[in-house]
């Protein structure tokens, strides 16, 4: 069942304003990535437009993910923006081709993200 999710998704943005394109990377051994790729106006490493270290991309969360049963699976969030965090997120998934639709709950509202699958990050 995995092998579906498998893979490197592009989030799927209603606009074409935005400065970051994320992308989800989910791996064969069960970790997954949520990584930024700044587009515009990009910054360095330390946050700031100076001439410090360029950083084009950059991992915002990442973890473990386990497949419960078809159409839902756990992500086990192990770092947060640089920091340690332990979180658990029921997301309930639909594939249709190359697109993947994820359904999630983070407090009192429900997320709605749709991926589609590209052979890269930068694609």
């Amino acid at each position: 069942m995995s092998q579906n999710l498998k893979g490197i998704w592009k989030l799927v943005q209603s606009d074409d304003t935005s400065q970051v394109v994320r992308y989800k990377v989910l791996d064969k051994d069960g970790n997954y990535f949520n990584v930024d790729a700044y587009v515009k106006n990009a910054v360095d490493i330390d946050g700031r437009n100076s001439d410090g270290v360029f950083c084009p991309y950059k991992i915002t969360r990442s973890g473990e993910y386990s497949i419960i049963t078809k159409g839902l699976y756990c992500e086990k969030l192990r770092n947060e923006h640089g920091r340690s965090a332990n979180a658990i997120v029921p997301i309930s998934y639909r594939i249709d081709g190359k697109k993947m639709t994820l359904l999630f709950q983070l407090g009192n509202s429900v997320y709605r993200e749709v991926y589609q699958k590209v052979p890269e990050l930068g694609k």
